[in-house]
């Protein structure tokens, strides 16, 4: 297994690096990623002005890296700080997790120098204050009086900073950005509220991006009355797309209806598209709200009739782990 990996247009990145490091361009950011899933392939994503865009590139499903240029005063003059931040999203396959680790030092190497590296799978550690306060820290200009009680220790473990091993202060519980609105098509809400329905028939619905544009309204994929079974045969490797399911599951001998919520990310899909969809998540839930288990895929070996039912009975207690 290779231990390195290389641009899909190195001068692209050359170009997005150097405007970042560059005292005179505008351009404060630069976002890597893995193209099509490949641990030894990247591109880049993104490149701006306003560091908080950031937070809306970073997708939950990929690993990514990024170098941002921020300002700080020390001693009354203001100097330039460079920061690598080193993106796992929690919802990466443990497989995939590890073939990218493999890579990561060969990638790091290419953002270096930097003042500050933060490795982390949490958006609020990523908030503009608080790569400040984590700057401050580390230059020695934190304000030594913020109390300890506004330290949050749970921050430790995700930074990772040049000299120090101090935690930031503690911020808002923000986590992702709020919902963006989504538009859904022709029959997309009524097909799930059939799903819901147990007079329905109907026991699954799939729906994704028209034309695969995330900026499109929803589209109905398919429903039907066949299973789980229907659902999976629609997955398709090009596609981000989500599904609702009915099943049913047995506790203390009575049987009740069960909902599964099933996120999919094909293998294929553009960086770009994952991120962009991922700003979309929360309003994405909510429209398949409530449910009783979700499922994220990006394998189709990870969505499975016997992973779904695997999920449902163990989150209502009724698996057995008697071997």
């Amino acid at each position: 297994m290779s231990t390195t990996a290389e641009f899909e247009d190195v001068d692209a990145f050359k170009e997005a690096i150097g405007a970042v490091r560059d005292d005179s361009n505008s351009t404060n950011y630069t976002v890597v990623g893995h193209v099509n899933g490949s641990p030894n392939l990247l591109g880049v994503v993104a490149t701006g002005e306003n560091i908080g865009d950031v937070l809306d590139l970073f997708s939950p499903t990929e690993m990514m890296y990024a170098l941002v240029r921020l300002s700080t005063k020390v001693d009354m003059s203001t100097t330039v700080k460079f920061v690598y931040i080193h993106w796992m999203g929690d919802q990466i396959p443990f497989a995939k997790r590890g073939r990218m680790g493999v890579v990561h030092g060969s990638i790091k190497e290419l953002f270096q120098p930097s003042h500050v590296e933060i490795e982390t799978s949490i958006l609020a550690d990523l908030e503009e204050e608080n790569i400040m306060a984590l700057l401050a820290n580390v230059e020695g200009t934190k304000d030594k009086s913020i109390e300890a009680a506004r330290v949050d220790p749970k921050h430790e473990r995700s930074f990772i900073g040049r000299g120090t091993s101090r935690a930031v202060e503690e911020s808002p519980k923000k986590i992702a950005p709020k919902g963006v609105a989504i538009e859904t098509g022709e029959g997309v809400v009524e097909a799930i509220a059939d799903v819901r329905n147990d007079e329905s028939p109907c026991n699954w619905c799939l729906v994704g991006y028209e034309g695969g544009n995330p900026k499109a309204p929803l589209k109905l994929f398919g429903s039907g009355d066949e299973g789980v079974g229907g659902l999976i045969d629609l997955l398709d490797d090009s596609e981000v797309l989500y599904g609702m399911c009915r099943v049913t599951d047995v506790v203390d001998d009575i049987t009740t209806v069960k909902f599964v919520y099933i996120n999919w990310i094909g293998e294929t899909v553009k960086p770009m598209t994952k991120a962009k969809t991922s700003t979309y998540k929360a309003s994405i839930e909510e429209l398949f709200s409530p449910h009783h288990a979700s499922i994220f895929g990006c394998d189709r070996s990870e969505v499975t009739e016997k992973r779904i039912m695997d999920v449902v009975t163990a989150s209502s207690g009724s698996k057995s782990f008697v071997m």
